[in-house]
C-alpha cells in the first residue's frame, strides 16, 4: 500500500441523489474501517463498494446493528450509505476503501479454505489500477485477470490491456466500448415530440453517434442546438484507439442485426488482439441478441480461455447456459 490511511471530507447523499447539510464533514480510512463523521463502518459491514465519478456507495450486508446515525443514512429501500467525497481526493479513497475491504474480504476466504483444508487453491492478484486484491481462488490460470471494481483487464505482469483508458462495458447497451460523458443538448418541435434541454449522458461511442442520429435531424430545424449535436458527433469519433478503430461500428452493426456485417469487424480486431476477451464477448453478444444463443456460447467460451474470471461473460452464461460452468 502507498499509504496506510486517507483523511478526506466528504457529504452524505440522500435518495433524491442530493448532498445534505450546509458544511462538509471529516472522515478517515484506516485498518480499521472507515469513520464517517466519528461513526466507524468497518470493513465486515461491507458488502460491496461501487462508485461514480466522486461519489462512493457502501452496499452493507442487510440486518446490521448500526449506530442511529448511520442507520439514518442509509437509503431508503436499499442496503447502501452514497457519499460525496472532496474534489482531489476521490482516487484515493476509492483505492485505499478498495484496498482494505478487498484484503479484508481475502483474509476470510483464506481462513475458510485453511479449515477446510484447501488452503494451496487460494489465489489473489493486486489490479495495477485500484490496488483492489482480485479473487482467483477457482479460476483457471489464463493470460488475463479481470477487477471488477475498476474493470480493468490486465495480464500476468499486472499490465493492462494496451490503449484500453476508458473502455468498459457500456452501461447503456452493454457492449464493451469507449464509454465517455457527453453532454446533449436538444431544441426542437416536430409533430408529436418537442424537446427543449441539456441532459447528461455515461455512455459509448456507439451510444452516442445512435443518439446523434436520433436528434440531428430535429435539432437541425432549429439551429441554436445543431453545433452541439455536431460537437457529440465529433466526440465520439475522436481520438480512438487504432487498435479499436471498427469497435464502435461494429457494435452499431451488431445493435442493428447486422451479425455478418458485425462478425466481420470484430474477427478483423481479434486478428489484432486475440486474446483480448472484451472482443470475444461483444462478438458473443452479438450472436446472443440475434437468438442464436448456441454460437453465442461458443464465443463466449473462447473469452473464458483468455481471461477466467471475466465478469460480463460469466454473468451472460449464468443467465442463458442450460449447463453448468466450469472456468
Amino acid at each position: 500500500m502507498p499509504y496506510t490511511y486517507v483523511h478526506f471530507q466528504f457529504r452524505f447523499v440522500n435518495q433524491q441523489g442530493k448532498t445534505q447539510g450546509m458544511s462538509a464533514k471529516n472522515a478517515k480510512i484506516d485498518e480499521d474501517g472507515i469513520g464517517l463523521d466519528e461513526e466507524l463502518l468497518q470493513f465486515s459491514d461491507i458488502h460491496d463498494i461501487k462508485w461514480h465519478t466522486n461519489r462512493i456507495a457502501f452496499e452493507l450486508y442487510p440486518y446490521l446493528t448500526l449506530s442511529p446515525n448511520l442507520t439514518e443514512k442509509i437509503i431508503p429501500k436499499t442496503t447502501s450509505i452514497i457519499i460525496e467525497v472532496e474534489e482531489g481526493l476521490e482516487t484515493d479513497v476509492r483505492n485505499l476503501a478498495l484496498q482494505y475491504f478487498t484484503t479484508y474480504q481475502s483474509y476470510q476466504k483464506k481462513h475458510k479454505l485453511e479449515e477446510e483444508g484447501k488452503k494451496d487453491s487460494f489465489k489473489v492478484e493486486q489490479c495495477p489500477s485500484c490496488t483492489a486484491l482480485v479473487d482467483l481462488t477457482n479460476y483457471a490460470n489464463t493470460p488475463y485477470i479481470y477487477c471488477k471494481h475498476c474493470e480493468t483487464i490486465f495480464n500476468r505482469l499486472k499490465q493492462p490491456i494496451p490503449h484500453s483508458e476508458n473502455y468498459k462495458i457500456c452501461p447503456e447497451c452493454d457492449f464493451y466500448g469507449r464509454v465517455q460523458n457527453y453532454t446533449e443538448f436538444s431544441c426542437y418541435v416536430v409533430k408529436n415530440d418537442s424537446r427543449f434541454g441539456i441532459k447528461e449522458h455515461e455512455f459509448c461511442d456507439t451510444c452516442a453517434e445512435t443518439l446523434f442520429d436520433k436528434i440531428i435531424w430535429k435539432n437541425a430545424l432549429f439551429l441554436i442546438a445543431l453545433p452541439s449535436s455536431i460537437l457529440l458527433k465529433s466526440k465520439a469519433t475522436e481520438n480512438r484507439s487504432a487498435a479499436y478503430a471498427e469497435l464502435a461500428k461494429a457494435n452499431r452493426f451488431a445493435q442493428d442485426g447486422k451479425v455478418k456485417a458485425a462478425e466481420d469487424l470484430y474477427m478483423l480486431m481479434t486478428v489484432r488482439s486475440e486474446k483480448h476477451p472484451a472482443l470475444w464477448y461483444n462478438h458473443g453478444l452479438t450472436y446472443m441478441l440475434a437468438g442464436e444463443h448456441g454460437k453465442a456460447i461458443q464465443l463466449l467460451k473462447r473469452a473464458l480461455d483468455y481471461c477466467s474470471n471475466y465478469q460480463p461473460v460469466l454473468d451472460i452464461m449464468r443467465i442463458h447456459s442450460t449447463k453448468e460452468l466450469f472456468v
